[in-house]
């Protein structure tokens, strides 16, 4: 029994955790909902798959999870003072909790090939997002003008943050690459 809980926890942490990693990025270009399963379903597989003391070493080397709960705690402090009803300040507050999903995801993601699926899975469903509203400004998809624009899953602010930031890696990705992969990068930032 302790060889196949032990099994049980590899196969949790070194395949399904790096996987739903991948699917929660996927989805967040993505409708709200896509993204809210996966990341349950993230929170509740990092929190069944055991090896604690190893993903909390992992958070505690990595500055950025520290950073991250550090910014959360001190808001959680700040939500405690001031005069605005509690009711005011919890939907704000909860925005904030996702901080918290910074750790979770470093102390998942422990191999190159586990990071370059995340970050496959994000270009790739911000490519299909921008494909699809390009499609609407060429009106080969039906288009409902809701003020917001050639917008797909979410509002233009953050449509245009994620494709920003795809715009970015694949940038990077283009001053990294060699050969045919450099030109193919490249047409994609452009």
């Amino acid at each position: 029994t302790c060889f196949m809980i032990q099994a049980y926890k590899n196969y949790l942490n070194n395949q399904l955790l790096p996987l739903l990693v991948a699917l929660c990025a996927f989805s967040i270009p993505l409708k709200t909902g896509v993204f809210s399963v996966f990341v349950g379903l993230l929170i509740i597989t990092w929190a069944i798959s055991g090896e604690y003391r190893d993903k909390f070493q992992r958070i505690a080397d990595n500055r950025v999870a520290v950073a991250a709960i550090l910014f959360f705690l001190v808001f959680t402090i700040g939500l405690l003072y001031g005069d605005v009803a509690w009711q005011d300040r919890l939907p704000g507050y909860m925005k904030y909790h996702k901080l918290l999903y910074i750790p979770i995801v470093i102390s998942v993601i422990r191999t190159d090939r586990h990071r370059r699926w995340a970050m496959n899975a994000f270009l790739i469903a911000c490519l299909v997002v921008m494909l699809l509203s390009y499609m609407e400004l060429l009106s080969v998809i039906p288009f409902h003008d809701s003020g917001q624009g050639f917008i797909v899953t979410k509002n233009r602010i953050t449509h245009n943050i994620l494709m920003a930031f795809a715009t970015f890696m694949m940038m990077h990705r283009a001053y990294a690459a060699s050969g045919s992969y450099r030109y193919v990068w490249s047409t994609l930032v452009l």
